[in-house]
């Protein structure tokens, strides 16, 4: 009781006894029901505590703290409804079992290790640019409008695919394969379910509703195709290391170092054979579908925003083609040359552009975290054990910190410019702490490679401007409608400005 006494003297909308909280003030039959909990926030955050958008709100019998400061607090309740898809990985556990697990999976993402992705990169990039040129070649004109999303998401999905697993899935060939399928399906029921209390019982959900039996018939074509492969990588293993036993190699070796291309699921398998009590194989299908499933649509959704944002900023957009045009200049690169991780590290405007593309659109619009002790916060305590929503959408675009705060502005992310940010928890797209994302600069890599091998072939115009586009926040904030891009070739660019917008 003295909790919830506690809980109710923070401002938010009053509940009473109602079942389902304050659900009922997000539910609007237009709109999707994330995008009526952010505009909900939003308006009742100016209501009852303007000055720091601070608001209480009440999911069924759990009351959340949404606010827009970042508190070192630990991930909240809300994340067991990925478990069914993401058991207890890295971003799902707690304690003990994700301390031990993350000093594990750190060294996956040392240097030398992403400098091993680049192949993987290079090529599904290259790949993507065929793409887009056969579209063009067919259509036999001088350009063409093609909605990103699709070809963005599917070069994504199979450089994850090859990196986390070791595998060429070929979605870009063959985007209707099964297993690409159930993990959008399963992706895209998170939310809904996350918001809906009477779905939240497995017994009902499973086994009651329709959309319960999708889900679940979804999950079991992810995690047979996972371990599958599981499996087949480790009888692998294990026969390379019976080989170099009998010829008499060293057994200081180890069956990673003889791969030509290393993948996540390759160094997992080899703490298995080393000490399977600490990592069984549920546990590698745990972090491989972990590593898919925040690996995948994160980058592929600021790939899409960064996309937009360039082809309506032309005059961004030549300044990153002329950075890209000296790197390809000094080190003498062909078209199909492979970028290298020194090249990467130039990219220093591209690299500014992905960034507040992301402070603008961050991927993950929002985080969760559950407060283990009270939280004394702009003269209100917030009781031990209260879900906390972090809107880093919100944050982001705070004009306290980002001056004209809807503006595109790489210089903000440029050191030395007067528009740069020192304050490092302004911008938190990966959140922050000792729980930030593990593979952001396996992201970072990935978005350079594709947006320079894009940009190197054309120059972008956006049909529509990215004001009026729907944004559809779920797990990630995606576009609700079709992101169309006009693609240029460069080589027919003339000297004078393109004309924006049909």
């Amino acid at each position: 009781m003295k909790y919830y006494q506690k809980i109710e003297k923070l401002p938010g909308p009053y509940c009473g006894i109602n079942p389902i909280g304050n659900i009922n003030l997000i539910i609007n039959s237009n709109l999707d029901l994330l995008t009526c909990f952010f505009d909900t926030i939003c308006g009742l955050s100016q209501i009852y505590y303007p000055s720091h958008s601070i608001v209480r709100f009440w999911i069924s019998y759990k009351p959340m703290k949404v606010f827009s400061s970042t508190v070192n607090v630990h991930k909240s309740n809300a994340y067991i409804f990925m478990r069914p898809f993401l058991g207890t990985g890295l971003v799902t556990s707690s304690g003990k079992k994700w301390s031990q697990r993350r000093k594990m999976i750190t060294p996956t993402f040392h240097f030398n290790i992403l400098e091993a992705f680049l192949p993987s990169m290079n090529e599904q990039a290259n790949i993507l640019i065929d793409k887009i040129q056969e579209q063009l070649q067919k259509s036999n004109q001088e350009s063409i409008v093609l909605d990103v999303v699709p070809y963005i998401t599917y070069a994504t999905l199979d450089i994850i695919c090859e990196t986390a697993m070791g595998i060429k899935l070929g979605s870009q060939f063959n985007p209707t394969i099964d297993y690409v399928q159930s993990i959008h399906r399963i992706v895209n029921k998170l939310i809904k379910r996350t918001f809906s209390p009477w779905l939240w019982n497995n017994f009902i959900y499973y086994n009651l509703t329709a959309t319960g039996r999708e889900d679940r018939s979804d999950l079991k074509i992810a995690h047979e195709f996972t371990m599958k492969v599981i499996k087949d990588r480790k009888s692998e293993a294990i026969q390379q290391l019976n080989e170099k036993q009998f010829n008499n190699e060293s057994k200081g070796d180890n069956f990673v170092s003889s791969r030509r291309r290393l993948a996540f699921l390759d160094m997992l398998i080899e703490q298995h054979l080393k000490d399977p009590n600490t990592l069984n194989l549920d546990g590698i299908r745990e972090e491989v579908d972990t590593f898919m499933f925040e690996g995948h649509d994160t980058t592929s959704i600021s790939l899409i925003w960064t996309l937009l944002l360039l082809g309506h900023h032309p005059e961004i957009q030549e300044k990153v083609h002329q950075e890209l045009d000296d790197i390809w200049e000094r080190y003498n690169l062909d078209e199909s040359k492979q970028l290298t991780s020194n090249q990467l590290r130039e990219m220093k405007l591209m690299e500014a552009c992905i960034k507040e593309s992301l402070r603008l659109y961050p991927s993950l619009p929002f985080i969760g975290r559950v407060s283990r002790a009270d939280i004394e916060l702009d003269n209100f305590v917030i009781p031990k054990g209260t879900i906390l929503v972090l809107l880093i959408h919100m944050i982001h675009r705070d004009p306290k910190i980002y001056p004209k705060p809807h503006s595109f502005i790489p210089d903000r992310f440029i050191e030395g410019t007067e528009s740069f940010v020192k304050n490092p928890f302004a911008y938190v797209p990966f959140s922050a702490g000792p729980r930030n994302c593990i593979g952001q600069k396996f992201a970072l890599q990935e978005e350079k490679i594709i947006l320079a091998f894009i940009l190197r072939h054309f120059r972008l115009e956006s049909i529509k401007h990215f004001d009026n586009i729907l944004k559809h926040p779920e797990i990630v904030l995606r576009p609700k409608e079709p992101i169309n891009i006009r693609f240029i070739p460069r080589q027919q660019i003339k000297s004078t400005q393109p004309k924006l917008y049909n």
